[in-house]
């Protein structure tokens, strides 16, 4: 008996788990029930002038008529908690079965043995169309490896590859992911490393990533290659040439070689060759990270939100109330949170210290009141918000070994998510405080990730004037203005 295509299976699956019978289908559908019982078997698809009413159809008597049962295992299976936001979910993935079904029917000529296609060479969008296949669609227990030298990609492409979007899991959503793991290997020895951007891009991928469980590995061996593997499921292997396309590329549905390869691929996957490491709040609390940040010398910030490092005591304190009422990590840790504002107070008196923050970061409590408070978000007043701002113009002219540059602008426009990140560098810890609401931080663990982190920054430092402020009076500036827009805004007087 010939085999079921992808989309006849997940069909298949779909009624199986909704408790739907092909007689239901085929009254909602007004289709005789000869045709579901093909569509089932894989001797048929739905032509493709109806696909889209097919498939809608399809999706909404699957929702409608499951079972209680039935309902709860797909909002599981997609990780959906609303019978609508499902219904979408369902039509996206059958639509791309369908349509991935479809496009093999057409490639035919380029296989080479049984599920396996070979192209002696792609452009990298047909490249990156291979790489969006259905399988991405699941968000449950997937398994994902690359091996690719991103950073030899354009700056389209990079973001392309690195990306999970155009499955169901989405950087959009508050959902997260954790059966999702995706492992990058990439390689950091590239001699042309653009120590803004590459290193902006970076941090934007770790931002954007915090709904999977998701981490970046440094290898040589990704030099010059492109494979994504999904174990179990998917293949995609090739060569990238220096006219930034694709050559020798396999594209494998076979079971075996994708297990094969990404079996060999997850050997590369030691702790030490991760960039980063995953660490919690409470971690960083309990472990002294935070404490060995403050106390290390040649201490340099970069900061997108207004943080605990500056509040004054009685704000700090009403700060520390409001946390520990709302996360059980901040009110286990009082006590050691105390300490760590009170050391980080005297540090700051005598020590050193560069910090640089985005203009937004202040500007933007004019409409909102979020402060990050040790990686949670709390809400703060009006009041307290210019309170806060006073006495951190305060801070800055009474400290002068505190130096402090704005960033007025966004070095890299395309890369967003990455002006709303704090990273913390130091001669001992650098990490980065991700805004994500995920309260995880990320700590740089390579010695060739930490010197391409101290680059990044003395490049942003002397970054061009105008985008990198250094003048004072313009930063206080800026500061006065926007407590003025807080307190008209509040129907106070300035």
């Amino acid at each position: 008996m010939e085999e079921k295509n992808r989309f006849s299976k997940l069909l298949e699956q779909l009624m199986t788990e909704a408790e739907v019978k092909n007689y239901t289908l085929a009254q909602e559908l007004q289709y005789d029930v000869s045709y579901i019982s093909k569509w089932i078997s894989g001797r048929m698809m739905p032509a493709e002038k109806t696909e889209r009413r097919v498939l809608g159809g399809i999706c909404h008597c699957i929702v409608s008529s499951a079972s209680e049962e039935g309902l709860l295992e797909l909002m599981t299976d997609y990780s959906i908690d609303n019978p609508e936001q499902l219904e979408l979910a369902i039509y996206d993935h059958l639509s791309a079965e369908y349509n991935y079904v479809r496009s093999q029917e057409k490639n035919a000529n380029a296989s080479i043995g049984e599920k396996t296609l070979y192209y002696p060479e792609l452009s990298m969008s047909q490249y990156m169309e291979k790489k969006q296949h259905p399988v991405l669609r699941r968000v449950k227990s997937l398994d994902v490896i690359a091996l690719v030298d991103l950073m030899a990609l354009d700056h389209e492409n990079r973001q392309s590859f690195i990306s999970m979007e155009g499955g169901n899991v989405s950087v959009k959503t508050e959902h997260t992911y954790p059966d999702v793991r995706y492992s990058v290997i990439i390689d950091l020895s590239g001699k042309n490393w653009d120590d803004i951007y590459d290193t902006l891009f970076l941090i934007h991928t770790m931002a954007t990533s915090q709904h999977i469980n998701f981490q970046i590995y440094s290898n040589i061996r990704a030099c010059g290659r492109a494979v994504f593997v999904v174990n179990n499921d998917f293949l995609l292997c090739g060569m990238l040439n220096e006219n930034n396309r694709c050559i020798s590329v396999v594209v494998s549905e076979d079971s075996k070689s994708c297990s094969t390869i990404y079996e060999n691929l997850k050997g590369m996957l030691h702790q030490d060759a991760a960039l980063f490491q995953k660490v919690s709040v409470r971690d960083m609390i309990e472990n002294r990270g935070y404490m060995y940040s403050l106390i290390a010398s040649n201490k340099r910030w970069l900061l997108g939100h207004m943080t605990e490092a500056f509040l004054p005591e009685d704000l700090f304190e009403a700060m520390l109330e409001q946390a520990s009422a709302l996360d059980s990590t901040i009110s286990d840790n009082q006590d050691a949170i105390r300490k760590l504002y009170t050391l980080n107070k005297n540090i700051m008196d005598v020590s050193e210290l560069r910090v640089m923050i985005y203009e937004s970061a202040w500007s933007e409590w004019v409409i909102y009141d979020q402060l990050d408070f040790y990686g949670k978000m709390l809400s703060v007043s009006q009041e307290q918000k210019c309170e806060y701002l006073k006495s951190f113009l305060e801070f800055c002219e009474s400290h002068k070994n505190v130096e402090v540059r704005m960033v007025s602008g966004t070095f890299v426009p395309d890369l967003l998510y990455a002006d709303h990140q704090s990273v913390f560098l130091s001669d001992k810890v650098t990490y980065l405080r991700l805004d994500s609401g995920r309260r995880q931080m990320s700590v740089v663990t390579r010695s060739d990730m930490k010197a391409i982190m101290d680059r990044f920054y003395d490049a942003a430092w002397e970054y061009r004037e105008g985008l990198v402020v250094s003048d004072w009076e313009a930063i206080r500036g800026s500061i006065l203005h926007t407590i003025n827009m807080i307190q008209i805004t509040d129907g106070l007087k300035a």
